[in-house]
């Protein structure tokens, strides 16, 4: 399979804007704070994950108690 001359130049094109990127100071995108947060972020998106089944798991039974 033969790529023509477009299909060329986007993918070029691509490479550079995804090698430009990645400059000296790309780490200090983040400040310490930053991960803090995120950090926190993750923390609660996992304590969330383990509340549905929790939820689920009652509401179940309240349908079952109702007949539903």
């Amino acid at each position: 399979m033969r790529l023509n001359a477009h299909v060329r130049i986007e993918i070029a094109l691509g490479a550079m804007l995804l090698l430009g990127s990645c400059g000296d100071n790309a780490y200090r995108r983040f400040t310490e704070g930053d991960y803090d947060r995120l950090d926190v972020a993750d923390v609660n998106a996992r304590n969330a994950i383990h509340r549905v089944d929790a939820l689920e798991s009652r509401v179940a039974e309240l349908e079952q108690r109702l007949g539903m």
